[in-house]
């Protein structure tokens, strides 16, 4: 989801919190500006101006104009002032003006411009217009200057408009239907200097309707059903020559292509066809004085037609004896007619079975129509493209068993279709294929991938000749838009828009077809969407640690919360595969100062990849890598600190998953014996510092497991005793562990604690299981053991001594399940001021409080009254408690109270929709990761006033 913020709302996400604390910049790691882009679209040359929509994050996605220079491109009319988008979408132009709906933030007007601020006018407020893909609703008469438009005000219905290009020159022209249903005009087409148009009065049903631009000619043309209101009007209308043809039913027989003179006698059904109720039509043009059109027979299927005007003219033009020749039923791939003949004929695909999909060619007569050429001899595909027509030729993309996809072209013969260039050299799963051409003022482009730069499409130009193509850009990612792209010519020129990954994002270019002439037209948004992006943020001495984008690579960086103590200890990481994810931090700890943490550098797609553990104080020189590549450390497991060493899960070379331990060198980086060394899983080992000791899970195949103690020696390394079940949690609280056991069977979860040894490690007397209960998320706070049972039917939150059952309450029922998840912390509550902050899992997650009791718990509000969903990294800082929300994007502070519950900054980043907002606390600073216009993504800090 793109955020545009107008300038008062970029003003505020910069203000100060408020609260008693204070936000700054740490430091703008990366410096290269990149542009989100501003994604031009909607491209309409217009009498030497070409319009647009674009959207520069200041003003929204509004219209724009350019003349083909960069001081001739500018925003025309902000419609929808402020933190809205007008969204201009095209209605007419006549070779003057233009005509486009915006909208005003509660409905679309129409508007109309001569490419100036000064000249644009909005012409209606308040209607309602039909969809984008709603028919032809709308068409410029040029010989009497007006436009004439469906619209709706509410009190009428979608009715008959017209417009000169004026506020006062714009009403209804007729109210066909009265009342608020309304005639809902459609398919309007000019023929033989009259409106005619689809309509519904409420008592013909859809008919054949004219206007001359008044109440009064206003008219009913024929009814195609008598008799019945209740039936499906004229569609396809086509005016050719001395002839009005459109499609509309006869009775209940079926559809008929009509014809009409404009009068009610000459309305008539052209033939005694009857075609196929279901997609009966499927596209319409025209060649000369006659009709083509693409039509489904009950009996022959899908063949192209043709018609003059007489029912002897009317006629199949082909005999394919594939029935869906031209577009396979539930299938989204329709070909289409061209709109442009080629020297007095039509070049169209189809599919007839023997020859696969190919060029044919037709000059609208039955002995005129025959395949051009089997490009693909059999019934593979031919033919890849609808052709592009220019200077007497027309350019498409082919395909023959020598040489794969590639560039072609003809000039409607057999013997003048050949292959441009050899793109795939025979490749039939070859990614260089042209697509999206665009011929026009004698020039022809293409897109297509390049062995250089594979998967990166790029613009190219041809003659049609090998020697004359050539390729017009070198983007090494992202490029022109796949599929299709879209484009328009100016001045001989091509406008379209293109991408430059880590630059500009996708802006406009222009291109005459030459490397010197194929430039970046503007860059619209200049605001800056890049930055390092700070992420996976852990504490250690005081400081904090993190990745950054540095622009050229990532690398690891350290700050103590000032500019000119953030600077990077480990650069030059390497880059992720294609579409792998970033580096990542899997797990750390504060050893002493020292930060001890488990990576993932070099991810592959799948998120496989080198896991090590590193080690770092702070400085480039004491930044080094522990275990070599032969190891690999679990990526699902905490790097635990004791007595000045890391303890983590590890598997080495071809040995199983174990206990490992470091004492910040590569020599003192080692397996420690006891656990078993083939263990298979890499699961959740629980590591947990206790009574000068670490204990853990030992997973076995079976899903039961052991519960282990080690003080880093082999002989310090023993089980405490077998767990004949799933094991989660492994938490201290009042002088014990405390763990939950997950039976296979169904006699409910069970509440165990230890004392570090066989003996004193048993089923808590506090707590018996029920039937199907689970427990979850053991929380120590203070003096209290909080804990959730859920069965299948409900779950409650449940606070305890862990002493007695006496002692041992539920505190909130009613379905209140915390959010819960064993390999993410950042859910994991938080205990301050006597409350216990956590996330609910309904709706996404409610922030809840606690104090022990039945009244003290329940939703925390903020100091405004709403509700705070989606709260996650609940981190203590300055007397409080911080936290961040996911889909809002904002961080927030509270003391335990709703009136000491707020919001203290907008982290939302207006390209990026993330919900990934960390918070860090080191030291006397909380640093989190927050977008400036002027900075991007960068670490920001806050620090108490």
């Amino acid at each position: 989801m793109r955020l545009t913020l107008c300038p008062l709302v970029l003003a505020l996400l910069a203000a100060a919190p408020a609260g008693g604390v204070t936000a700054h910049l740490v430091k703008d790691i990366n410096t290269n500006r990149v542009s989100a882009g501003s994604g031009p679209a909607g491209y309409v040359a217009v009498g030497g101006l070409a319009y647009f929509s674009a959207d520069d994050s200041l003003t929204g996605r509004e219209l724009w104009r350019t003349d083909g220079t960069a001081t001739g491109t500018f925003e025309v009319v902000d419609a929808c002032p402020g933190a809205c988008a007008g969204s201009p979408r095209s209605v007419a132009t006549n070779g003057r003006s233009y005509f486009f709906l915006a909208s005003s933030g509660s409905g679309e007007d129409l508007w109309v411009t001569g490419g100036s601020p000064a000249s644009t006018v909005r012409l209606t407020q308040g209607l309602s217009f039909p969809g984008a893909t709603e028919g032809i609703w709308n068409v410029w008469v040029e010989g009497q200057g007006l436009l004439y438009f469906t619209a709706g005000d509410g009190a009428h219905g979608r009715e008959l408009w017209r417009t000169d290009g004026t506020p006062a020159g714009t009403f209804q022209v007729a109210d066909v239907r009265p009342g608020p249903a309304g005639s809902d005009p459609g398919d309007l087409t000019i023929f033989n200097g009259r409106l005619y148009f689809r309509a519904d009065d409420g008592r013909q049903g859809p008919s054949l309707w004219t206007s001359d631009g008044t109440a009064g000619g206003t008219r009913l043309v024929s009814d195609p059903v008598p008799g019945s209101a209740k039936h499906p009007g004229p569609v396809y209308l086509r005016a050719v020559g001395p002839t009005l043809f459109f499609v509309a039913p006869v009775g209940r027989l079926g559809f008929e292509l009509w014809k009409s003179d404009g009068t009610a006698h000459g309305t008539v059904p052209l033939t005694n066809l009857r075609f196929s109720p279901d997609n009966p039509f499927l596209d319409v043009t025209s060649l000369g004085n006659r009709l083509l059109f693409l039509a489904s027979d009950p009996k022959r299927g899908q063949e192209l037609w043709a018609s003059d005007g007489t029912p002897g003219g009317t006629r199949p033009l082909t005999n394919l004896p594939r029935p869906d020749a031209f577009f396979s039923p539930g299938s989204s791939d329709k070909l289409s007619l061209p709109r442009e003949p080629l020297g007095g004929r039509l070049l169209f695909r189809a599919d007839d079975g023997p020859h696969g999909r190919e060029l044919w060619t037709t000059d609208g007569t039955p002995q005129g129509t025959h395949l051009l050429q089997d490009l693909c001899p059999g019934s593979c595909d031919g033919a890849f493209s609808d052709v592009a027509v220019t200077g007497g030729r027309a350019f498409f993309t082919g395909n023959d068993v020598a040489h794969g996809p590639g560039p072609w072209v003809t000039d409607g013969t057999p013997a003048g279709t050949r292959l441009i260039g050899d793109f795939c050299a025979g490749s039939s799963s070859c990614v260089r294929v042209p697509y999206g051409w665009h011929a026009g003022s004698g020039k022809v482009f293409f897109g297509s991938q390049d062995a250089e730069a594979p998967y990166v499409p790029q613009l190219w130009a041809t003659d049609g000749t090998a020697a004359g193509t050539l390729r017009l850009t070198s983007f090494s990612q992202a490029g022109l838009t796949l599929r299709d792209f879209q484009g328009v010519f100016l001045h001989g020129t091509l406008l379209f828009g293109a991408y430059e990954v880590g630059l500009r994002g996708q802006e406009p270019w222009t291109s005459d077809g030459t490397l010197q002439g194929t430039r970046l037209l503007k860059d619209i948004d200049l605001e800056d969407f890049g930055g390092s992006a700070p992420y996976d943020l852990h504490a250690a001495g005081g400081k904090v640690y993190f990745l950054a984008d540095e622009g050229n690579g990532y690398g690891v960086w350290v700050s103590d919360g000032t500019e000119a103590g953030t600077a990077p200890v480990l650069d030059g990481l390497p880059p992720p595969l294609p579409g792998a994810t970033v580096p990542q931090i899997l797990a750390a700890a504060d050893v002493g100062g020292r930060l001890f943490f488990s990576s993932l550098f070099a991810p592959d797609r799948d998120g496989n990849g080198d896991t090590a553990l590193w080690r770092t104080d702070g400085t480039p020189a004491g930044t080094v890598r522990l275990t070599p590549e032969a190891v690999q450390v679990s990526p699902a497991n905490d790097v635990v600190a004791l007595g000045g060493q890391a303890f983590f899960i590890a598997s080495g070379g071809a040995q199983g998953y174990g206990l490992w331990v470091s004492d910040g060198t590569a020599a003192g980086t080692r397996p420690v014996a006891g656990p078993p060394a083939d263990s298979p899983f890499f699961d959740q080992w629980h590591l947990t510092a206790f009574q000068e000791r670490v204990f853990f899970v030992v997973p076995l195949p079976d899903a039961s497991g052991e519960l282990w103690r080690s003080d880093g020696t082999a002989t310090g390394t023993v089980p405490v005793k077998a767990l004949a079940s799933e094991q989660r949690d492994l938490v201290e609280h009042a002088g014990r562990l405390w763990f939950v056991l997950h039976p296979f069977d169904d006699s409910g979860s069970q509440i165990w604690s230890s004392d570090g040894t066989a003996v004193g490690t048993a089923p808590a007397s506090f707590y018996t299981a029920t039937t199907g209960s689970g427990v979850w998320q053991l929380v120590p706070a203070g003096s209290r053991l909080f804990f959730w049972v859920s069965s299948h039917t409900s779950s409650s939150l449940w606070v305890s001594d862990g002493f007695s059952a006496g002692g041992t309450r539920e505190v909130a029922g009613a379905d209140v399940a915390i959010l819960f998840n064993d390999f993410d912390h950042s859910v994991t509550p938080a205990f301050a001021n006597g409350q216990l902050l956590f996330s609910t899992s309904d709706g996404g997650g409610t922030l809840w409080k606690s104090d022990g009791s039945a009244a003290g718990t329940g939703p925390l509000l903020d100091r405004d009254g709403h509700t705070i969903l989606d709260p996650y990294y609940f981190r203590p800082f300055a007397s409080q408690i911080f936290f961040t929300t996911r889909g809002e994007g904002g961080l927030y502070q509270t003391d335990g109270t709703q009136a000491g519950t707020f919001k203290v900054l907008d982290l939302r980043e207006p390209f990026f929709d993330t919900s990934v907002f960390e918070l860090a606390p080191a030291g006397p600073r909380l640093f989190f990761r927050k977008w400036d216009r002027d900075h991007g993504s960068e670490l920001w800090a806050l620090e108490s006033e």
